[in-house]
């Protein structure tokens, strides 16, 4: 299964070999948040709101879950949450995604090579 973490793009400097480590986080918590494919838009406003910055200046990165067991599930279907450390499979400009999905709904530009 694949999850997808947002980030302002100004952040990957920070993200070692593209680690996301919830030492790092910068809420109440030390846990990292991510969404399935289907919550993608919503995180990119939440995150552009939350960090006071453009979508087009966020990014997303895609990480590979082996195991789900190893991430919580919120209140908010398609949200997770995890204290694990994850590696990014990929990172993706938030316009790459929105322009992928304006011109192919319902799928991701991976989807579309996978298949």
């Amino acid at each position: 299964m694949r999850l997808f973490h947002i980030t302002p793009e100004r952040n990957l400097d920070d993200y070692s070999q593209f680690c996301i480590d919830p030492s790092c986080s910068q809420g109440a918590r030390e846990i990292s948040w991510f969404v399935d494919q289907h919550r993608v838009e919503w995180a990119l406003a939440h995150c552009s709101i939350r960090h006071k910055v453009k979508v087009d200046e966020l990014a997303i990165i895609e990480v590979m879950v082996v195991d789900l067991r190893d991430f919580n599930r919120t209140r908010w279907q398609g949200v997770y949450t995890t204290d694990q450390v994850n590696y990014a499979l990929v990172v993706i400009p938030a316009v790459v995604w929105i322009d992928d999905n304006a011109a192919y709904p319902g799928t991701h530009e991976h989807e579309r090579y996978e298949r």
